[in-house]
């Protein structure tokens, strides 16, 4: 079956390279095919595993994924199936971690070449944290204070969850509907300081040529996840 942009959709691949894992879409091409275009461009100049989208037939990498790799981080997290739109033109690449994802990336595909790339995870991350700033600068300065040192994958130490509405495993459709949850203490911790306790929502779409608007926030979690 040929794709919109001349592409046997079987022979095409998001390959999580540094585990030698591929979702193709949308039947499964031979497993050792996958395998072997995932080798040819296992690393990136740096010597680091990257994921890439890759052409089964020719090999041909179309992109790299701008986001972390999906490695599995202490027996916690590793890759979600790839989500396609029902034209084939959109994916989204999600790696999951224990308290978040660690990459949620949507990729604008077009006449066989990637168009696009946007890290919704950061986007996302960017906009709850100004906003959550803004509203309690105190109780932010004190969160990220507490949590110093809780590494990258948590935001001046925030965990901030973000996800896309929607039904799992249905076609991607725009806008897409996207929402985070910021937390300073997701694990409940006794004795967590009061003055360092703060929790926030917000929600926002993303259009089809990739813009994002922020539709509402508020403070405090409505649905903890």
């Amino acid at each position: 079956m040929a794709s919109m942009w001349g592409m046997s959709l079987s022979r095409v691949a998001v390959c999580s390279l540094a585990l030698l894992v591929a979702y193709t879409l949308p039947a499964a091409a031979d497993d050792a095919a996958v395998i072997e275009a995932c080798l040819k461009s296992a690393y990136a100049d740096n010597g680091k595993p990257q994921n890439k989208l890759v052409e089964m037939q020719s090999g041909r990498v179309l992109a790299s994924i701008n986001a972390e790799t999906g490695l599995m981080h202490m027996n916690q997290g590793g890759i979600l199936p790839a989500r396609w739109s029902a034209n084939n033109s959109y994916l989204i690449w999600t790696v999951d971690g224990k308290w978040a994802f660690r990459a949620l990336v949507l990729l604008k595909i077009e006449n066989g070449e990637v168009k696009w790339q946007r890290d919704l995870l950061k986007q996302m991350q960017q906009e709850i944290l100004a906003r959550s700033r803004r509203a309690k600068p105190r109780k932010y300065a004190a969160a990220k204070k507490e949590n110093a040192g809780n590494g990258a994958a948590y935001p001046d130490g925030f965990t901030i969850n973000v996800k896309v509405r929607g039904e799992e495993g249905a076609p991607l459709t725009f806008p897409l509907l996207l929402h985070a949850q910021l937390e300073s203490n997701p694990k409940e911790i006794e004795g967590f300081p009061k003055n360092a306790d703060l929790t926030s929502e917000m929600d926002a779409t993303m259009s089809a040529d990739g813009k994002l608007v922020v539709k509402e926030f508020h403070l405090g979690l409505r649905n903890p996840e």
